[in-house]
């Protein structure tokens, strides 16, 4: 039902832009959607086999593929794209990446590590190439988690309709990059068993990594690992494998901190990352992440917890 909801917030926000029926438009769309999550038992047969899964899938990628060459980002209004762009030109005239300004002024706001992920697509000029990748590993894992082919066929309908994930790859934004990632990453290590402490560290290291993206990952990490350690005392485990996180985190400010620090006091993307919303706000809904781990039985439960708090820090920031 969450795909349901953020859809149709996307399409009330955005066809708005054009239009002033978007507000049927929007309930028109959710109205559909609705219709494929709930009678996802009544779907013909044909629909839901493997063979037509991919089909869908195939054809949904070229329908994509030519979108991403048909729109000219530069017409749009977003800069995601020319953050990354101006981030690594910057870098790469010898300046310290944070100075940097987008096609429309602003400066770069995620954490040092997303920039890495994003040099390669940065170097061939197209970053919707990793989103389109992200929607296969989704669709693979929604796939793959299921329990019969009619709600499997149903869940990639609803994944494949999302006009949100239509947005974000046509405008080259990389909030569902940063989400898969995230969502893959965390489920990895919520089910692996970890009792080494090479093993801890070493995925913990990862883990500050993925953090050093955005700030708001914070919040399924504490879901999903407070429930893994704290639930059943894993003290030691949770120590270590929290301390790595935060290590691998400082680790991708090092080189910053080398190249000017004094700068880098003034220009980083911690300082810009808390205009959006306050200390005490953050604390509290990381407060109820920690919680929601502790309390919570069922992955599923995890699940809907992150992406509740998720939707309130961002209904919260948009209220202020």
């Amino acid at each position: 039902m969450g795909i349901v909801l953020i859809s149709g917030l996307f399409c009330l926000k955005y066809v708005g832009r054009y239009s002033h029926m978007a507000i049927y438009i929007a309930l028109i769309y959710c109205i559909i959607l609705m219709i494929i999550a709930l009678g996802s038992r009544f779907l013909p047969n044909s629909l839901t086999g493997i063979r037509m899964r991919y089909a869908m899938l195939v054809l949904y990628m070229l329908g994509m593929i030519f979108l991403i060459y048909k729109v000219s980002v530069e017409t749009l209004n977003v800069d995601r794209w020319s953050v990354i762009y101006s981030f690594w030109d910057t870098a790469l005239h010898g300046d310290l990446p944070y100075t940097a300004k987008s096609h429309m002024g602003n400066a770069p706001g995620p954490f040092p590590f997303y920039f890495l992920l994003m040099y390669p697509f940065y170097l061939i000029r197209e970053i919707a190439w990793l989103s389109l990748g992200c929607i296969l590993l989704l669709s693979n894992r929604l796939v793959r988690d299921l329990a019969n082919d009619k709600f499997k066929a149903a869940a990639l309908i609803l994944v494949l309709s999302s006009v949100a994930i239509l947005w974000e790859v046509i405008t080259r934004s990389t909030i569902f990059i940063n989400a898969t990632i995230c969502l893959l990453f965390v489920n990895y290590v919520y089910k692996k068993g970890m009792y080494q402490i090479t093993t801890l560290m070493g995925i913990g290291l990862l883990g500050g990594f993925l953090l050093s993206t955005r700030a708001l990952i914070l919040i399924p990490f504490i879901v999903f690992f407070s429930n893994k350690f704290l639930k059943n005392f894993q003290l030691k485990s949770a120590f270590i494998f929290g301390s790595s996180i935060l290590a691998g985190f400082i680790l991708t400010f090092l080189p910053l901190l080398l190249w000017d620090f004094d700068l880098l006091l003034r220009y980083n993307p911690i300082t810009l990352q808390s205009g959006f919303t306050s200390l005490p706000v953050f604390a509290g809904i990381c407060l109820c992440a920690l919680l929601s781990g502790y309390y919570f039985k069922a992955e599923r439960q995890l699940h809907i917890a992150s992406g509740v708090l998720l939707f309130l820090i961002v209904m919260i920031y948009i209220s202020e």
